[in-house]
């Protein structure tokens, strides 16, 4: 297949399951496939574990093929919007595949393989570092096994940067992964002239992963892990290495001879908060995105910011995955505000590292807090691109403002009888007070941040007196 083909291919089937109406239908695909894909691979794919860029050539197609037939079925079809509709058209294997490759893969079955437990994990003679953090080196067959099976997969709340980009009608999110670098590495390592560095897993701490070390002679250690529901095995740096050997050790199959090639392997068992320190570090060597390395920062602010972002929807926190990783989260993925911002706002409650009773309070009164603030601007909520255009409830620094309000109104036991006056006084217009304050602009400055201090003080002053007239 031709690169563009093979990248516009990609990016559409990478799209198709970004939608709702396609990963409703996982049990389809899985029923079609029977046979011919592993349900791992299909169930990884669905689960983000994995991504399409990671699939062979006749696992491609199959897919390809099941989701055109989808696509064919009118009734699915109208519950897309008119730019996916276009895909009825535009995903025809056919316009991907010849007549010889359709042949060879339409009715093709999963090749016999040795059984091999890929789900318990094991390394074996590695070196303890520090606490939770373990180094060893390995093969590297066993490394590209375990991500072409999903067992180890891309974490994205623990990546460098994410690639974000509009297709048909909404926003995609997927690893970023630079070809040209993933092909250099590629061609180094079957020419085996790659030089091996190293690569870090993790598996993160949650009290309950199956994560055991095992004491041998000579200060080394073999580890055990058991992946279940409660633990998993995250690639934290490695994936341009881990893509570009995929590919290597494929062209060294077609060409009848082995893959062979050692890496350095550093072994995590750390809360996912601890594992992104590691990127930050190694963003001194290679630079992010400056909004990005902000929210990685080791503080007790971006703890609990990384905190109040995590778990679903019974979680009891409004705010779980509502918070982004950088700017171009809030812009094109729609996220409230960033993590930084967020995080630089958690400085009004003076947190202390060794106050934990007072960290916990401040964690379960923001959940509540932030239920009113969401419920209060519960119709913006349902367009907030719209809702931003016209005014400024959901402006990602008025977030830095309502966590101001939240530092002054902690202690208070009439806490949402005030907030919420406090709300309903606030000039959310566009070219009104607010926008005198440049909260419109991507950063703003101490001396607009005060301003909003100062109003928003006024605000609770107001209706603190307001409140005395009433007795």
């Amino acid at each position: 297949m031709l690169e563009d083909k093979y990248n516009k291919l990609v990016k559409e089937l990478t799209g198709c399951l970004s939608l709702k109406q396609f990963l409703m239908k996982k049990g389809f695909v899985i029923k079609q496939l029977e046979n011919k894909v592993d349900e791992d691979i299909i169930n990884n794919l669905y689960n983000q574990d994995i991504q399409i860029d990671m699939l062979n050539e006749r696992e491609l197609y199959l897919i390809t093929e099941t989701f055109y037939k989808m696509l064919l079925d009118e009734d699915f079809l109208s519950k897309l919007n008119e730019l996916q509709q276009q895909l009825q058209k535009e995903l025809n294997p056919q316009l991907y595949f010849t007549e010889d490759e359709i042949r060879k893969y339409k009715n093709s079955i999963l090749p016999i393989e040795e059984e091999k437990d890929y789900k318990t994990v094991i390394f074996k003679n590695v070196s303890f570092m520090k606490e939770g953090v373990y180094s060893t080196v390995g093969d590297f067959n066993y490394i590209l096994d375990l991500r072409e099976k999903g067992i180890l997969y891309y974490n994205i709340d623990c990546q460098r940067e994410t690639e974000k980009y509009e297709w048909r009608g909404t926003y995609v999110e997927k690893a970023k992964v630079f070809p040209k670098s993933v092909n250099e590495i590629s061609k180094s390592m079957f020419e085996d002239t790659y030089i091996p560095t190293y690569i870090a897993i993790n598996v993160p701490a949650n009290g309950s992963e199956d994560f055991h070390v095992i004491e041998k002679e000579d200060n080394l250690y073999d580890i055990v892990i058991k992946i279940n529901k409660n633990t998993s095995l995250n690639l934290v740096d490695g994936n341009h290495r881990t893509t570009g050997g995929s590919l290597a050790r494929n062209m060294c199959r077609r060409k009848g001879k082995d893959f062979i090639l050692n890496m350095g392997i550093q072994i995590m068992n750390l809360d996912p908060y601890l594992a992104r320190q590691y990127i930050f570090q190694e963003s001194k060597k290679n630079p992010l995105d400056e909004s990005l390395t902000k929210s990685m920062e080791m503080t007790i602010e971006n703890k609990m910011a990384y905190y109040m972002n995590r778990g679903g929807g019974l979680s009891g926190n409004p705010l779980a995955n509502r918070l982004g990783k950088d700017l171009k989260d809030v812009k094109r993925l729609d996220k409230l505000t960033p993590l930084y911002i967020f995080a630089d706002g958690l400085k009004y409650f003076k947190l202390d590292e060794l106050d934990i009773i007072r960290e916990d309070k401040v964690k379960i009164f923001l959940k509540e807090f932030f239920k009113y603030i969401l419920s209060y601007h519960k119709n913006h909520l349902r367009d907030i691109k719209l809702s931003r255009e016209n005014g400024y409830e959901l402006n990602m620094h008025m977030f830095r403002g309502y966590l101001y309000l939240a530092s002054k109104l902690f202690n208070d036991i009439n806490w949402r009888e005030r907030l919420i006056n406090v709300l309903k006084k606030i000039d959310y217009r566009k070219g009104g007070i607010l926008e005198d304050m440049h909260l419109h602009k991507d950063e703003i400055s101490k001396k607009n941040i005060k301003k909003l201090e100062d109003y928003l003080d006024n605000l609770l002053e107001v209706e603190s007196g307001e409140k005395d007239n009433d007795r």
